[in-house]
C-alpha cells in the first residue's frame, strides 16, 4: 500500500506540484497562514506531508532562527525540495 501511494505522489509532483510552485495554490497558501502565527525564532516545526516543500520553505525564509524539517512519503518530492531549497 505504501509503495502505491508513494508512487501516485512521485506522479504528482510531474503533473502538478512544480505548477504549485510557480502560479501558488489557494490550499498551500492558506495553510502556510494558518501555521506562520505559532511559529517564531527558536521554534522547531516539522512539515508532515511537506511536498516539495513550500511551505517549510517559507516558514524557513520567515523565520532563519527556526528549525523547519520537511517529511513526505515521496522520495521524488522530497529529492526535489533538497535540490531546489
Amino acid at each position: 500500500m505504501t509503495t502505491h501511494v508513494s508512487t501516485y505522489y512521485d506522479e504528482f509532483l510531474r503533473r502538478r506540484m512544480v505548477a504549485y510552485r510557480v502560479d501558488g495554490n489557494p490550499r498551500i497558501e492558506a495553510a502556510a497562514r494558518l501555521v506562520e502565527p505559532l511559529v517564531k525564532n527558536g521554534s522547531a516545526v516539522a512539515d508532515i506531508g511537506c511536498g516539495i516543500g513550500i511551505v517549510a520553505e517559507r516558514l524557513g525564509k520567515r523565520f532563519p532562527g527556526a528549525q523547519i524539517i520537511g517529511v513526505d512519503i515521496s522520495p521524488c518530492n522530497i529529492e526535489y525540495a533538497r535540490r531546489t531549497i
